[in-house]
């Protein structure tokens, strides 16, 4: 079953649904005839063609089958949608594949916590106190230029972001992440080393004059004791090299916009009516979260709506 997929649903007369047709494996079509029928596809983040330009340059980061198959199922039968436009952002992305990534939140926040790393854009200025929340670095990334900031670490920072990648499993071994020298993006690798501030600067395509200025500036911060700048708490050096620069930026795996539903997760129509036979659940409905959601709450949101999806359906069984 795992390797059979949904097409299209089946209609009655009546505009009911009481089926789906799908292929199978060997390329087959087959139809499934149910007296209720549960939507559970997941969303559309995988599928560039979907998304709102505004993300166009965010990193995905979830899985390739959010590719908005029940979405596209659901609209041609005339459901209504909602909040097609938004999808939930966060900050610390590491581009290693075009347009995919890996979220190294972990690996940069500790490091920050740790060491004397910094935040710069390309032209070389540091952008904000490292330690604010992920809502605040992620509006701060997309406000630079093609969404992108950079951490820039000292040996003693990218152990320290080393240890973390490791622990959190972001990759298997510190010299996977040396991989990300060779991986290049918009013209510019993902991450590089230098033995100099100015050569790791250059690599990247950043201000290697204005960069030196900043490192020192936050160096003389450290020396007063004060962030004058920003306010950061945690004041340590960049010493000398080797050097350390990764990418930074926006990543995203859940839509949350998608299909409109009721509170008996029925999947409406246009006009609000409910489709007859068809539940929803997970990320394929749109609107739980409105333009953001908490830590945590899509788990909740899967969970709850899968029950209460499941529960309508049983009901309407009985009927």
């Amino acid at each position: 079953m795992t390797d059979t997929r949904a097409q299209k649903f089946i209609l009655d007369k009546k505009g009911n649904v009481i089926g789906v047709k799908a292929r199978l494996a060997d390329g087959a079509y087959v139809n499934f005839s149910e007296k209720a029928t549960i939507l559970a596809s997941g969303g559309y983040g995988a599928n560039r063609s979907m998304l709102p330009k505004k993300v166009a340059q965010g990193l995905f980061y979830g899985l390739d089958s959010d590719s908005g198959d029940g979405l596209k199922m659901g609209r041609e039968i005339g459901a209504g949608t909602i909040n097609l436009d938004l999808v939930k952002q966060y900050p610390q992305g590491v581009e290693t594949t075009p347009h995919h990534g890996l979220a190294a939140t972990a690996s940069s926040t500790d490091t920050m916590k740790k060491s004397g790393a910094i935040y710069v854009n390309s032209d070389g200025r540091r952008i904000v106190d490292e330690l604010q929340g992920l809502g605040t670095l992620t509006d701060v990334t997309k406000a630079q230029k093609g969404q992108i900031m950079y951490i820039v670490m000292d040996q003693a920072a990218w152990k320290e972001y080393v240890a973390k990648s490791l622990e959190d499993k972001l990759v298997a071994s510190e010299a996977d992440l040396y991989k990300w020298e060779k991986i290049v993006n918009n013209g510019r690798p993902v991450m590089a080393e230098g033995k100099t501030l100015a050569e790791a600067a250059k690599k990247m395509g950043i201000n290697a004059a204005q960069l030196q200025k900043t490192v020192d500036r936050w160096n003389g911060f450290v020396k007063a004791g004060k962030d004058a700048d920003f306010g950061r708490k945690v004041l340590k050096p960049l010493a000398g090299g080797p050097y350390y620069i990764v990418e930074q930026k926006v990543r995203f795996c859940t839509t949350l916009g998608g299909l409109k539903a009721n509170g008996s997760m029925q999947i409406l129509k246009k006009n609000g009516r409910p489709i007859g036979n068809l539940y929803g659940a997970g990320c394929v409905v749109g609107g739980a979260n409105g333009a953001d959601s908490m830590t945590a709450m899509m788990n909740s949101w899967a969970i709850i709506s899968g029950y209460v999806a499941a529960d309508s359906a049983v009901k309407s069984l009985k009927k």
